[in-house]
């Protein structure tokens, strides 16, 4: 009788809603997502259904949305609570971050962080940037004098790192030139949530059994954490004085919070502000190479707009204020924000009273869990004229007139945006500056060969199909050579 309750009674009671039959009464629609197709699986049914219809995850019911206004008032005028799934699903890695906190305390929380995001801030993020560059641009250099093959996703992601520890926790760990253990950890405590969040809802009350690998993972990452924080906490008053703000001391400034909030809020932005931006990075990369008229436009605007001087490290370097002249570079740091966006498939929510979507018009029962994917309003074709394309163009002030507020949800919506979203932007355009001043660049295999693959995030992956990955055996995320600009004709 309990397993007829469980598993069955719901999925008869709302066989009549819009979406696919759940393909088994245990595993709901769960066995023929393909593995890291969940975004692309979504998006099939989206043009199938419309833009509201329900999944089954498992025997969890989730009510996909893809209307900007359905999207403005689950996100903005309600702000409904992540859901207790998605939460349990993070929290062993992320805690008590700001991603996870309940809508209690997140507004209290997220203003004492907030009002450190200050320009000073963002001038010192600028200078850690330059100095991590460096590391960078020897290693794009070996590659195009050597004429080998760069996995330029696997290196982005290592330099992305590299930055969060230097401008927000202080560290002066080069993971570019060496194999170090925190960016392993990081990438595989990101592996192993994505699976957790599968059946955390269900196992949660099993602990540290529920998850080992995870578990295990997280504690390592958080140890190493915790030795950041210790180590400044016992920091002398003048070595305090001589080095810029970070980030670590703005949330070691919190009243009131120990060291496990802190260390949830450090692993929160070891997370999200590196490897969402890295990806990103790596998509326009893939992107602007199969179109030489964008690469070439980016180049014209980087040398006519920003006077780019030869640092102390000897590679161009643009100024603070010259980043923010770089309208072009910003249209296709948006466009692939919307064509790619890497937290594909959002956040859960949980409806907390019944409602009538605005939108669609769908009337919700109190404590549905709905789920708002940026990749299926990205391609809604109510919002955006051929979705498909990679335009940049679509970004001028002209063609964004009239454009729903919501139907850009990279950095999601309302009260719980991501916070750093202007620092992930200025960290993007600085980079692609550079990048597209000092080389060209081409993909090592045919565009075809790269797939988007989804864990937490959506990242390009090299097919296993691919020539290139049979002869390389390790797995290649998006392979490119590199030319010095000088060296070409």
């Amino acid at each position: 009788m309990l397993v007829l309750l469980v598993f069955v009674l719901p999925k008869i009671v709302f066989r009549n809603f819009p979406g696919p039959a759940p393909d088994s009464y245990l595993y709901g629609n769960v066995k023929y997502v393909p593995k890291g197709g969940f975004p692309a699986w979504l998006l099939a049914r989206q043009r199938e259904y419309g833009e509201v219809f329900q999944v089954w995850l498992l025997q969890t019911r989730v009510i996909v949305l893809s209307n900007a206004d359905d999207v403005r008032f689950v996100t903005a005028e309600m702000n409904f609570p992540k859901s207790d799934g998605f939460v349990s699903g993070l929290s062993p890695f992320l805690g008590d971050g700001l991603l996870l906190i309940d809508n209690n305390r997140h507004k209290a929380q997220r203003r004492a962080i907030a009002a450190r995001f200050n320009q000073d801030f963002m001038k010192d993020l600028h200078l850690h940037i330059e100095a991590t560059m460096a590391s960078f641009v020897q290693i794009l250099d070996r590659a195009a004098d050597e004429g080998s093959v760069l996995d330029f996703d696997a290196e982005i992601t290592k330099f992305t790192l590299n930055v969060i520890c230097r401008s927000a926790f202080g560290s002066n760990t080069d993971f570019l030139n060496r194999e170090d253990e925190l960016p392993s950890l990081v990438d595989a405590a990101l592996r192993h949530s994505a699976k957790y969040l599968v059946h955390a809802r269900y196992t949660w009350w099993l602990g540290k059994l529920a998850a080992p690998a995870l578990f295990e993972t997280a504690h390592k990452v958080h140890e190493f954490v915790l030795d950041m924080i210790r180590a400044r906490r016992s920091e002398s008053e003048l070595a305090r004085d001589e080095r810029p703000v970070d980030l670590l001391d703005i949330f070691l400034s919190v009243p009131g919070m120990d060291n496990n909030y802190v260390a949830s809020e450090v692993s929160t932005f070891l997370f999200a502000g590196h490897d969402t931006t890295s990806h990103t990075l790596a998509w326009l990369m893939y992107e602007v190479v199969q179109r030489q008229d964008i690469m070439h436009q980016i180049q014209k605007e980087v040398c006519e707009t920003v006077v780019l001087k030869e640092g102390e490290n000897g590679f161009p370097w643009p100024s603070f204020d010259q980043v923010r002249q770089l309208d072009y570079l910003n249209m296709v740091w948006k466009e692939t924000l919307r064509k790619r966006p890497v937290t594909a498939t959002g956040t859960y929510r949980v409806i907390t009273d019944d409602v009538e979507l605005p939108g669609t018009k769908t009337k919700l029962r109190k404590g549905t869990e709905v789920l708002i994917p940026p990749y299926l309003i990205h391609q809604n074709e109510r919002y955006w004229y051929k979705p498909e394309a990679f335009d940049p163009l679509r970004w001028t002030r002209e063609n964004s007139l009239g454009r729903h507020p919501y139907a850009l949800q990279a950095f999601s919506s309302g009260p719980r945006n991501c916070i750093g979203q202007i620092f992930a932007t200025h960290e993007a355009l600085v980079v692609l500056a550079v990048l597209f001043a000092r080389y060209d660049f081409k993909l090592a295999c045919p565009p075809e060969d790269i797939m988007e693959f989804h864990s937490l995030t959506m990242r390009p992956r090299l097919r296993r199909q691919s020539k290139l990955q049979q002869h390389k055996g390790a797995q290649t995320y998006l392979p490119v050579r590199v030319f010095r600009k000088s060296s070409k004709a």
